[in-house]
């Protein structure tokens, strides 16, 4: 570094410096030379005791956060990837739960017609019933009615008997019903 010095010096044109030449803040002397070797003593030492140790240090530490990030890139990708496998469940999940609203639709809507065709025929069997019990009712009050006109015939019969009847009225009367009698034949 000093020769590189001096040659630079030498080729401007400056005159060699003499032992004890001052050029500005350095002298050139003995004392130059020890400060060089002391300089690079401790540059040596400085290397050897702290440089080392902090480079290590430095490496360890590149070297783990190096680790560290691999980790942490090795983490997201299981991570995305169980991500994925949940978005993938999510969405069969949800099918699922499609497919089984569909299905319970179909069903509501197979019950529904069941029981509307149920109550269709339980309302037909309700008319067939009414209609038999109106025929019987229908026959029931034609019977009743035949009876209160049978009731009112004997009726209005017994009270053209109590009446008086002369001879020639009774007579008329059993005329009149042997020829009605006559006319009609017994049937068996």
């Amino acid at each position: 570094m000093l020769s590189n010095f001096l040659s630079v010096l030498a080729m401007t044109g400056v005159e060699p410096l003499k032992a004890g030449t001052v050029m500005g803040l350095v002298t050139i002397d003995w004392t130059l030379l020890f400060q060089i070797i002391n300089t690079i003593a401790l540059f040596l030492l400085l290397r050897h005791f702290l440089f080392k140790p902090v480079k290590d240090m430095i490496d360890k530490r590149q070297t783990m956060i190096a680790d560290q990030l691999d980790d942490a890139q090795t983490k997201n990708v299981d991570a995305e990837k169980l991500i994925a496998a949940y978005d993938d469940k999510l969405q069969n999940i949800e099918e699922k739960g499609r497919q089984m609203i569909r299905e319970a639709a179909l069903k509501a809507e197979s019950r529904a017609s069941e029981i509307i065709k149920d109550a269709e025929k339980d309302a037909e069997l309700i008319k067939k019933r009414a209609e038999k019990e109106i025929g019987r009712e229908k026959l029931k009050a034609v019977n009743e009615l035949k009876e209160d006109i049978v009731s009112l015939s004997l009726l209005a019969a017994s009270k053209v008997l109590e009446k008086d009847i002369d001879q020639n009225q009774h007579k008329a009367l059993i005329n009149q019903f042997l020829d009605e009698v006559g006319d009609t034949t017994w049937q068996n």
